[in-house]
């Protein structure tokens, strides 16, 4: 694909996006080895004055900017301002009581220092003020010894990383994006934490999803407590001139341009390389390495779910796209913006929209674009032909970032009002996971190598917040998912006047795990009083007259319930965090 066919094929989509109303605007960049390949805009970035978005828009990222904030911590420890191992007590003696003193900057760039709450009570205001917030950090009780565990830490990492730079360095975090990231790179005013007040009216403004308000998280548990209601995000936090002028560092506002470029350039494709004060870009060769090496593979202690994690940030391609671990690093957020490196295929992809809603869609289509034409050592045989391994079967590895865990313990519910009667209601989580928990038969769609699609039926168990099946390993479906992992599964009635259809989108994982499949086995029986039998072995399922099975778990990235009678469109998504 041209790099002209790209920047077509992009342009296409987010005006689709745009004309169907999911977005209202968008900003698409991709830069390849130092090349601006896709520079992509489309609709509005303020619905009610019909202002169109242009290249130079700036759009708020949310957690898209914790990246960047990694990203120039990373630089500053290649330049010996600091030390991965640097003691935060050492140079904010504050910090160290109640059991923090041992805490360093690996454990903040790591989300395992454990304070990853602010308190419950926090106001906007409040978040704004950085003083008051460094000392309400510097008092609090960790919820484990630093190091020890995992957990996001979704509104205190700014916070802690920008404090322990200003107080190492003395000089605040975005001081030094300007001085060491975005100046070299002619891109002082597209990447910034807080927006200096003559460029608030390149701000893009923030649009509340149609439908009802998303479901919080469950009272008291800790992803409650970790962002507290007074300043949980949404449309209205991020149009505030307060936060958008803010340097609170866990959020940002950027365009995608300028989000791109500094990827690229941690990738080592930077114009004017002597600026930047390494040899091949912002950083060395072997630490490029090491922000990108996974960490973490395990439980998010704060958010409630699995997941993985780099060194500072995510390993997560939205689109699923398959990569090499330790390939693809960087950051999404709870608007649904994202911008991200893949070091094997040498892409620097951001996305930023201003429909402000959970919705990964728009990025995750961009990524699958970007990933057909310029596939990486993992995702080439999802993209370009069938696997050549040996085996061919080989299970895809899962990396979700805590922004996107996927699974749907306590997902966002929105009534889609283009495709419901008036006054109709959502329909309830509660309802949709009953539909799946206890439907006796749901088909599959799969894609095989040259695009035709490919549709079967099959039974599957919902457990653990995932929806899995088994196949044969010559089945057609099994052959499909070697080459492209992306499915659709859909159960429901015939009927179209009365029930409830249910879709459930994502990605078919490879299950081998022996104790989950041993419980999936245990849920198989159950579930059909004794009418599906598996015995368990190193690679899935086996029963008597049938031979293997391989067992596959799609976590959801989006389900659709359609109710029928009263007709309703609902979605249901992962929390982003």
């Amino acid at each position: 694909m041209s790099a002209d066919d790209l920047q077509t094929r992009v342009q296409t989509a987010i005006d689709r996006m745009v004309r169907d109303g999911t977005e209202v605007g968008l900003q698409v960049a991709v830069v390849r080895h130092g090349h601006l390949v896709v520079d992509a805009v489309a609709g509005l970035r303020d619905a009610e004055s019909r202002l169109p978005v242009l290249p130079d828009t700036l759009f708020y990222v949310a957690s898209a900017a914790k990246g960047v904030a990694a990203a120039t911590a990373h630089v500053l420890v290649e330049r010996g301002v600091l030390t991965d191992d640097l003691r935060i007590a050492d140079v904010w003696p504050e910090f160290g009581v109640h059991g923090k003193q041992d805490a360093t900057l690996r454990h903040v760039l790591l989300h395992t220092v454990g304070v990853p709450a602010p308190p419950y009570d926090t106001t906007v205001e409040e978040l704004c003020d950085w003083d008051h917030m460094c000392a309400a950090l510097a008092d609090a009780r960790p919820w484990w010894v630093p190091g020890t565990r995992f957990g996001y830490h979704a509104q205190t990492f700014g916070f802690l990383l920008g404090e322990t730079v200003r107080r190492a360095s003395g000089r605040p975090l975005s001081w030094w994006l300007r001085e060491a990231v975005t100046t070299p790179l002619g891109i002082e005013d597209d990447v910034r934490f807080g927006v200096r007040a003559d460029l608030l009216g390149r701000v893009a403004h923030q649009h509340r999803p149609p439908g009802p308000t998303p479901e919080p998280p469950k009272a008291g548990s800790p992803a409650d407590r970790a962002v507290p209601p007074g300043i949980r995000p949404d449309a209205g936090l991020a149009n505030r001139r307060d936060v958008l002028t803010a340097d609170i560092i866990s959020s940002g506002t950027m365009t995608a341009r300028g989000a791109a470029r500094v990827y690229a350039a941690l990738l080592g494709d930077v114009a004017g390389r002597a600026a930047t004060g390494a040899a091949g870009g912002l950083v060395s060769p072997a630490r490029l390495a090491a922000m990108a090496a996974l960490t973490h593979d395990g439980q998010d202690e704060v958010m409630g779910m699995p997941t993985t994690w780099a060194f500072g940030f995510s390993p997560y391609r939205p689109g699923g796209v398959a990569s090499r671990p330790g390939s693809t690093f960087g950051m999404i957020g709870s608007n649904g913006s994202a911008a991200y490196a893949d070091i094997d295929s040498g892409v620097a992809v951001a996305v930023t929209r201003n429909r402000f809603s959970q919705d990964l869609s728009a990025a995750a289509e961009i990524d699958r674009i970007v990933a057909d034409a310029f596939p990486s050592s993992a995702n080439s045989r999802t993209s370009a032909g069938p696997r050549t391994s040996a085996s061919p079967h080989a299970p895809t590895t899962d990396h979700r970032p805590p922004t996107m865990g996927a699974t749907m313990d306590d997902p966002v519910t929105e009534l889609d009002e283009r495709f419901s009667d008036p006054g109709a209601q959502p329909t309830t989580w509660a309802a949709t996971l009953e539909i799946l928990e206890t439907a006796q038969l749901s088909w599959i769609s799969t894609v095989r190598a040259d695009g035709r699609p490919h549709v079967t039926p099959l039974v599957a168990v919902w457990l653990d917040g995932a929806l899995h099946f088994s196949t044969g390993p010559s089945e057609q479906k099994a052959v499909n998912l070697a080459t492209n992992p992306n499915v659709v599964l859909a159960t429901g009635s015939a009927s179209w006047d009365q029930g409830t259809d249910v879709m459930v989108e994502g990605e078919a994982v490879r299950v081998t795990d022996r104790e989950l499949l041993t419980r999936l086995a245990d849920a198989w029986r159950a579930r059909w009083d004794g009418g599906w039998r598996f015995d368990v072995a190193d690679d899935g399922f086996h029963h008597e007259g049938g031979g293997p099975a391989f067992v596959f778990a799609v976590r959801p990235t989006k389900i659709l319930a359609f109710g029928k009678g009263t007709f309703t469109h609902t979605r249901h998504l992962p929390q982003a965090r």
